[in-house]
Order: structure tokens, then C-alpha cells, then sequence
């Protein structure tokens, strides 16, 4: 009854597997089109079957305004294969600056991140969806910080991460 989607944020949408992915689910929905509030959509092929999906990503952007492509292509692909009632998205878990929960010793810091993770799957459980205040957690940054320092933050990480790519194709050769 719930599915859950977790990709990181590539070029502000889905990864080339997660979009495979959903290409292929197109079969949750007929293939034949129906007219709802003004827009085509495939009737959902067991219509007595409702999902409610969750949405997970990362990326390394700091602010949560980068998900806003991913976010409306899986709220309109769950409205077109599901006749626009039977498939909807409950709620997302977007979470930039997601490198910052690499390093472990900064990870009781953001225990209210991790607690409300845990609420959102079960309010989704229990209710059919996060709890507006529940996802007001969600959405908070890991850090509070001024933008020009969040990005020195984030660019920390990527100088990391390309030094470790680096040392990884010097010893392969």
C-alpha cells in the first residue's frame, strides 16, 4: 500500500535507473487515457487498490528549493497512473547538505532529523501521510548557518570527495 522512492537528486530530477524505473511502472496504471479536471491520465488498472508513495532524496545543494522538479514529476507521474485519485504522493523526505551525515561524530546532533524520519513513516502508516508539522522538521537544514557559509560547508565535502576520487584512480593505474 506504500511505496517508497529513494534516489539522489541528479540535474534537479531522478537518476537514469529511477527514471528506467518508473518507465516501467507505467503498467500500475491502464493504457488506455481518461479525461480528469482537465488533463489525460491512465485509470488505475486495480481500482480497488489505493498507494500512497514517499519520496526520499539527497543531493548536495543545501537548500530544499532544489527538490522542486524531482518533487512535481513524482506528484504528477503518482496523479497520471493512478486516474488522479488512486495513487498519491504522502510526503517527501528531501534532504540537501546530505554529506554532512558522513561524519559520525556530528550525527547526535541531528537525532530530531532521525526522529522525525521515524514519525513521517509512521504517520504515513497510521494516517496516509506526514503531518504538516511533522514535515515542517523534515525541511529544516541540517545546519542554520548564512548561505554564503552553508555553500564554503558544502564545498568542503566536494573537495573531499574529489581528493578521494583522485587517490582512487592514482592507485588503480
Amino acid at each position: 500500500d506504500v511505496m517508497v522512492f529513494a534516489t539522489p537528486l541528479y540535474v534537479f530530477t531522478v537518476t537514469a535507473l529511477m527514471k528506467a524505473f518508473m518507465d516501467r511502472m507505467i503498467v500500475l496504471g491502464d493504457l488506455k487515457l481518461i479525461y480528469v479536471d482537465g488533463l489525460s491520465a491512465h485509470p488505475p488498472l486495480h481500482a480497488d487498490k489505493k498507494w500512497e508513495w514517499v519520496l526520499i532524496s539527497n543531493a548536495g545543494f543545501p537548500e530544499r528549493a532544489h527538490f522542486t522538479a524531482l518533487e512535481e514529476t513524482f506528484r504528477k507521474f503518482a496523479w497520471a497512473i493512478g486516474g488522479g485519485t488512486h495513487v498519491k504522493l504522502a510526503g517527501s523526505i528531501l534532504k540537501g547538505m546530505g554529506e554532512i551525515l558522513t561524519v559520525k561524530q556530528l550525527l547526535p546532533e541531528f537525532q530530531w532529523f532521525f526522529d522525525a524520519c521515524r514519525k513521517a513513516g509512521s504517520e504515513v502508516i497510521e494516517k496516509g501521510s506526514i503531518a504538516p508539522e511533522t514535515q515542517a522538521v523534515l525541511d529544516r537544514p541540517f545546519l542554520d548557518l548564512p548561505p554564503e557559509e552553508l555553500v564554503r560547508v558544502c564545498n568542503h565535502f566536494i573537495e573531499k570527495a574529489t581528493k578521494v576520487l583522485r587517490e582512487k584512480g592514482s592507485a588503480q593505474k
